[in-house]
């Protein structure tokens, strides 16, 4: 029970409750109100909502019309059109106030020829005949992203071939080849003026053997077969995207003769479609199109990489199963270019041909290659040692083979100074450190990485055992 205040009157009390009884009507009236107006609050935030959920719905049917109009626009334009189109545009964005700050991944792309000497419109039309190139490998083309080249590179002055210089270097050079070398010189000069002999050749031997004498001093400025052959690489080169009218087919058929070096890596498929592409450019019924081939290469070295391939696969796709081998006139290299390492190119020969090979397939290493200590130490000395440096992560994404989209966080480093046994074939280095934590996998890897240095003394390795596992196929010997 409520206690009762002391000393109050009846009409004092009276009075006090008529005022409590006011003042909670009052706190109800206010409550009522703050309901009533957080309600038209709300219904104005709605309304609000409606309006602009509307207004949006607009503003997306009206970009979607726009854009639809544009495309549609651009799928009946013709050339002149898009070419004045991007002009417009191109104008427009270098006419801005801020240009001079205004760089672009294609301004950074030209700078490179910019460099070389071209003026500012030829390193344009370079960059973009360039970027074009690299796009049609990929089964793309630059139309996709913008207006194609219109201007024709003239040829530059760097162009000039000097015939007289060349011939006397060939003079000099011809006078050092041994027999078998000059055997097969004669082969493919004669095949110059006489088409009723073989035009097309293979050179098959070791770079020791005196191989790279013939295609390092004939292939400089050389292009790969991708990009003078347009190979679509997303299909493992069984298409070209070669064009009859192009510039590029125009230069192709002005060519006598191509030497393609490394051909134990060419696979049979781009070999293929070589000869189909060189045969359509003057319909003609020969094989290559009647032009003179030079195919050079080591089949001791590692095979075209076929994703998951077995090794049925592997030697399937070989050039020596195509049905163009046995139409090629074939020479073979045996003597030794460097007498003062004998020994050494007969142990790796004999690494080549599976024959150092014991009942494990392993190769026991010869005395003194075995690094036990730090083979960084041991090849570069360690100067850097103990240096810090920051190095930040990138996201990258794969999907190339995959049933999904891979997203995985890694840091950019791509080392100079390492390089995989396949990429390094082709190469010589004067100073190799060979590191096998594991076995290799592949015919020819424990050959061509025991043969990059130009020395014995030179090679340094690091392995978890003196006997390497070694893979030979020699159904492609």
């Amino acid at each position: 029970m409520r206690r009762k205040r002391q000393s109050e009157t009846p009409e004092e009390s009276a009075i006090r409750k008529k005022k409590d009884r006011e003042s909670r009507r009052l706190r109800r009236a206010d409550s009522t109100e703050k309901e009533k107006m957080m309600e038209r609050i709300s219904n104005s935030q709605s309304k609000l909502e409606t309006r602009l959920s509307e207004t949006q719905e607009r503003a997306d049917e009206r970009r979607a019309s726009l854009q639809s109009n544009a495309k549609a626009k651009r799928a009946s334009e013709t050339k002149e059109q898009r070419t004045e189109r991007f002009t417009y545009h191109s104008t427009r964005y270098r006419n801005k106030k801020d240009e001079k700050n205004a760089t672009t991944a294609k301004d950074a792309f030209g700078e490179d020829f910019l460099n070389r000497g071209h003026d500012q419109e030829e390193s344009e039309s370079t960059r973009d005949y360039d970027i074009d190139e690299r796009l049609v490998r990929l089964g793309k083309s630059i139309d996709t992203f913008t207006t194609a080249p219109t201007i024709v590179i003239a040829n530059s002055t760097n162009d000039f071939v000097d015939l007289d210089f060349h011939r006397t270097k060939g003079d000099q050079l011809y006078a050092t080849l041994n027999p078998r070398q000059k055997e097969f010189c004669d082969a493919v000069i004669a095949a110059a003026t006489d088409f009723t002999l073989p035009q097309i050749f293979v050179l098959d031997g070791p770079g020791e053997l005196g191989r790279r004498t013939h295609t390092t001093t004939l292939l400089s400025n050389g292009r790969t077969s991708a990009s003078l052959f347009k190979l679509k690489i997303g299909n493992d080169s069984k298409t070209s995207n070669h064009s009859k009218g192009s510039n590029e087919t125009k230069k192709l058929k002005e060519v006598d003769v191509i030497i393609w070096d490394e051909c134990s890596m060419i696979s049979k498929t781009a070999l293929e479609t070589a000869d189909f592409v060189l045969r359509d450019l003057p319909d003609s019924p020969f094989s290559f199109g009647g032009k003179r081939i030079v195919l050079a290469g080591d089949f001791r070295q590692i095979l075209p990489v076929i994703r998951r391939g077995t090794k049925t696969d592997l030697i399937n796709n070989c050039i020596k199963n195509s049905y163009l081998w046995n139409q090629f006139q074939k020479f073979l290299l045996l003597d030794n270019m460097r007498i003062g390492d004998a020994n050494w190119i007969k142990f790796l020969l004999d690494v080549g041909d599976g024959v150092a090979n014991d009942y494990e397939d392993r190769v026991t290493l010869l005395e003194s290659l075995t690094v036990l200590e730090d083979l960084v130490d041991d090849v570069f000395g360690g100067s850097n040692k103990g240096k810090d440096t920051s190095v930040p992560r990138i996201t990258c994404y794969e999907d190339k083979n995959l049933p999904f989209h891979l997203k995985r966080t890694q840091f950019p480093v791509k080392l100079a100074f390492a390089i995989s046994i396949n990429k390094a074939q082709g190469r010589s280095f004067g100073r190799v450190g060979l590191y096998l934590p594991e076995d290799v996998f592949a015919h020819g890897q424990t050959y061509v990485a025991l043969s990059r240095a130009r020395s014995k003394n030179e090679l340094f390795i690091k392995s978890t055992s003196e006997r390497l596992f070694n893979v030979v196929y020699r159904e492609i010997l």
